[in-house]
């Protein structure tokens, strides 16, 4: 179990948010001692793995704007936030406790991924010229409905 844990700023995370989101990470204190202006985070799609590149732009790939504390820094995604419907689905949090060291998944406190949803506008059937029909009846004769 990993000493560091993360926290969305909004719930839930829909593809599309205006004033973008950020995360958080924190440890317990006295668990390990690198600055937490070495840490750095990415954020890859979960079927990836953290060996990829960063899927959601951060504003910084090193340390967040702001730290409450030794054991905490915050990370910006980028406002607006935007992805395609194809996009959405689950997502690895990966963390390196500084340049050198390896990135490696951590969870929040009650996940294990960040989820990217749906917005509740999006359709589920695909773009076409009968994709809203549910069935077919032939003129002048009988079709049981």
């Amino acid at each position: 179990s990993s000493p560091f844990v993360w926290a969305a700023s909004a719930s839930p995370i829909t593809r599309a948010m205006l004033q973008g989101f950020s995360l958080t990470v924190s440890r317990e204190p006295f668990s390990s001692y690198t600055p937490n202006y070495e840490w750095r985070l990415k954020i890859t799609p979960a079927a990836d793995g953290c060996l990829v590149s960063g899927a959601i732009t951060l504003q910084s790939e090193t340390a967040g704007a702001t730290a409450a504390s030794p054991d905490v820094a915050t990370w910006t995604v980028k406002a607006p936030f935007h992805m395609d419907l194809a996009e959405v689905g689950e997502y690895f949090v990966c963390f390196s406790e500084g340049p050198s060291a390896a990135y490696r998944q951590i969870a929040s406190a009650t996940s294990a991924v960040l989820e990217v949803m749906r917005l509740s506008t999006d359709h589920l059937t695909k773009p076409g010229v009968f994709a809203n029909q549910k069935f077919s009846a032939v003129t002048s004769g009988i079709a049981n409905v």
